[in-house]
């Protein structure tokens, strides 16, 4: 596969560092610069934070394609999620509709193929993920297919949060 097919993601922490937006900023140039199908990039750091925080700036993963990607989970891990977080629909991040199940929002912007997210809280350090957390690596998964995952800053991500994705080779 072409660099310029590639569908990356780079993720922020919920807990965002001061140089993490510039960071992304300049990544998106070095990406853009190598090759990747880059749009339009935010001037800096504070740009890329106002767009991300604009209500635009909003992506969605479907209820049911939560229900199914949760059900691929350890039953162990279902319930300890579901007895400390409740049901997926008491999740922040989730979004009732009259139309469909609803969805979880996600905060990203698309730059081209490149997307940059903020992650959503995950819970605490102790507990099992929230719904929001986990709905928000399916959606790169499932609902947008990454063909890579670049966390900036690093961050410890539980190996419930997990999906396939395949190398970039």
């Amino acid at each position: 596969m072409d660099k310029i097919e590639r569908k990356i993601v780079l993720i922020l922490g919920n807990s965002i560092d001061p140089g993490t937006p510039q960071s992304a900023i300049d990544t998106l140039d070095a990406l853009k610069a190598e090759g990747y199908r880059v749009g339009d990039i935010p001037a800096d750091g504070d740009a890329l934070m106002r767009a991300l925080y604009d209500s635009d700036a909003e992506e969605t993963f479907q209820r049911g394609d939560y229900g199914i990607y949760f059900a691929t989970l350890p039953r162990d891990l279902q319930d300890s999620v579901t007895q400390r977080w409740g049901a997926p629909e008491r999740d922040p991040a989730f979004r009732e509709s009259r139309l469909d199940c609803g969805a979880f929002a996600i905060r990203a912007m698309r730059c081209g193929n490149i997307i940059v997210a903020v992650t959503p809280p995950r819970g605490s350090d102790i507990d099992p993920p929230a719904h929001g957390y986990l709905a928000f690596y399916a959606w790169i998964a499932d609902g947008i297919r990454a063909h890579a995952i670049v966390h900036l800053p690093k961050e410890q991500v539980p190996d419930a949060a997990f999906c396939t994705v395949p190398p970039l080779s």
